[in-house]
């Protein structure tokens, strides 16, 4: 949600290269993708899911935290 503003500057630039039917094709990919990840928190299935999410990536984070220490390198062995 917060790459609005970039996603419009490849919707535009895919419209100047002469394929509008790709770009409204890529645009509609994008917002279904999106619709799936952050569902609306109106409703329990939302919420719920919301809640997954934050769990995991709380947990993948401790994960690495604990793993890496305090090592600068990206990935742990």
């Amino acid at each position: 949600m917060d790459n609005a503003k970039q996603d419009n500057i490849f919707f535009v630039v895919t419209v100047n290269d002469g394929d509008y039917i790709q770009a409204v094709i890529d645009r509609n990919i994008a917002e279904n993708i999106s619709r799936v990840l952050y569902p609306n928190d109106n409703f329990f299935e939302g919420k719920e899911l919301r809640l997954k999410q934050e769990y995991f990536m709380c947990a993948a984070t401790l994960q690495v935290k604990h793993c890496c220490g305090s090592q600068s390198a990206v990935y742990c062995d």
